[in-house]
């Protein structure tokens, strides 16, 4: 049984971080057939919430096997065996297993998940006034798609390329004297986009920054 447990941990370890990678493309297709072919909001974020919801689920289940595998792998040997309880406290194996290998993973989902209330909770406030409601399972996802530090790169890209198409918008109406639309640029493409860029040049990025240095 042990064995069995070590198997699907590793498993699970090697395969759930391309979950969200996949679920951001999936987000990026559904956005471009919701504006371009006329699918329904309610699929949207129908699909949206499905896609979030199997991620989040896959990323709790795998981070619990983190710990459940490492368990099993200490108890297959005498000599690892006391660490375990009751020889040693509980929290020492939970201090450990975090400090190793569990906290990468629990980071990077707990910024997802703080993006998603925090997007949440500001759109029930604004009531849609300065961003679309599927931007907070768009930018979740493509949050969840990368790991710390590199998510939070996704957050300043996305913010500072909205900012600046912003910009040129409102430069180029002034310049041609024509009306600005009283409304917000969308980032809703951007967070797919911004977040699949990450995934493939993040490491560079971050290096380039400097930001290695908050690698967990």
């Amino acid at each position: 049984m042990a064995n069995i447990i070590i198997q699907i941990s590793a498993v699970l370890a090697s395969a759930v971080p391309f979950v969200p990678i996949a679920a951001v493309c999936v987000a990026a297709v559904l956005l471009v057939a919701y504006v371009f072919s006329g699918i329904s909001h309610p699929v949207l974020m129908r699909a949206l919430g499905w896609c979030f919801g199997i991620v989040v689920g896959l990323q709790i289940f795998s981070i619990a096997m983190l710990y459940i595998g490492q368990y099993a792998v200490w108890s297959q040997s005498p000599v690892s065996q006391y660490f375990l309880p009751p020889r040693q406290s509980i929290a020492y194996f939970m201090r450990y297993s975090w400090f190793h290998f569990a906290r990468g993973p629990a980071v990077t989902f707990g910024v997802g998940m703080l993006f998603f209330i925090l997007f949440h909770i500001g759109y029930k406030i604004s009531a849609g006034r300065f961003f679309y409601q599927d931007e907070e399972y768009t930018g979740a996802l493509a949050i969840l798609a990368n790991p710390w530090p590199q998510n939070i790169l996704v957050i300043g890209c996305v913010l500072v390329l909205g900012l600046a198409i912003a910009c040129v918008r409102v430069g180029v109406s002034c310049i041609r004297r024509a009306y600005v639309p009283q409304t917000l640029f969308s980032l809703r493409m951007l967070w797919p986009l911004v977040g699949l860029f990450m995934v493939f040049f993040g490491n560079r990025v971050t290096a380039m920054l400097g930001l290695d240095i908050l690698n967990l």
